[in-house]
Order: structure tokens, then C-alpha cells, then sequence
């Protein structure tokens, strides 16, 4: 017969550090599980804080009389209300500032007057443009990045009898 005997304290030891690190460390991913959850509700608030400001805002363009246009600095259309629709009598959407020059054609060159607002970063106004029998006024102005760096990100076109 043999007997064995073995000192396991510090397996012990080891073992109780070990558990305590899982104890802090599963503290630790629940406070921060629980701030994630805290700043997901806040990001999901602040969204619907923008989407409805958006909602408002754009509510606000489209019941205006005056035909608003807005362009990304490539000449992309962002939005148009309903009253610039009217005013050039257009059917269909628009995606670019090309598809509106060539509606317009006649009366102006959108186009030149859109670059020319963009590349000198200021604006325009014309009057005396008729548009199908009615006299217009015309105004374009840039639109300014909001980082302080004057960027001009696009272009905001008007036109009202």
C-alpha cells in the first residue's frame, strides 16, 4: 500500500484568484453592457429628435409658394418642393441640375448659374425671368459646410413671381 500526500494550497490559491478575476471581469462587461444600453437610448432618442426637426422642416419647404431647389455640390437634386414643380410645370422628378437646364432651357442656363454660385461662393440674383408666360426672380445661394470650414457643400435655388 502507498499512501501520497501533496500540498494543493496553492491550487487553491490560484484557484480563488482565478474565480475572483471572473467575478470583477463579469462586473465589469455588466456595467458596460449597461452603459451600451444607456447610449443606444440615447443615439435612438437624438434620432428621432432629427427625424422629427426633418419631418418639420421639410413639411415647412413644401408648403411654401416659393420654388425651392436644393443641390449637392455636384448639382444632385436633394429636394424640391411641390411649388417649383408648378412653377416650371414639370410632371416628373427631377435628379439633376442638367435635367432642370434643359427643362428651362430658354429662359436661363440654370447650369452656368449654379456653377458660377458654387465656384465663387456667392449669390445670385436675376430677375425678370419669364417661365412659361410669368415673370420670375431667381435666386441662388451656396450652401456652407457647418464645420467652420466654409466649404461650400451645395447650392440652394429660389424662384418666386
Amino acid at each position: 500500500m502507498v499512501e501520497v500526500f501533496r500540498d494543493i494550497t496553492a491550487e487553491i490559491q490560484s484557484r480563488l484568484v482565478i474565480e475572483q478575476q471572473v467575478v470583477e471581469r463579469t462586473k465589469e462587461l455588466l456595467e458596460k453592457n449597461a452603459a451600451l444600453a444607456a447610449a443606444k437610448e440615447e443615439i435612438n432618442h437624438a434620432w428621432q429628435q432629427i427625424q422629427l426637426e426633418k419631418t418639420q422642416f421639410l413639411a415647412s419647404i413644401n408648403s411654401i409658394s416659393i420654388g425651392f431647389v436644393m443641390f449637392n455640390d455636384v448639382g444632385k437634386v436633394l429636394h424640391l418642393n411641390p411649388a417649383f414643380s408648378k412653377i416650371v410645370n414639370a410632371k416628373q422628378p427631377f435628379a439633376t441640375v442638367n435635367e432642370i437646364d434643359v427643362l428651362l432651357g430658354n429662359a436661363f442656363s440654370i447650369k452656368e448659374k449654379f456653377e458660377k454660385c458654387r465656384s465663387t461662393e456667392q449669390k445670385i440674383d436675376i430677375s425678370g425671368i419669364e417661365i412659361n408666360g410669368k415673370d420670375y426672380s431667381v435666386h441662388l445661394a451656396p450652401i456652407f459646410a457647418t464645420d467652420n470650414s466654409f466649404t461650400v457643400i451645395g447650392v440652394v435655388l429660389l424662384i418666386e413671381a
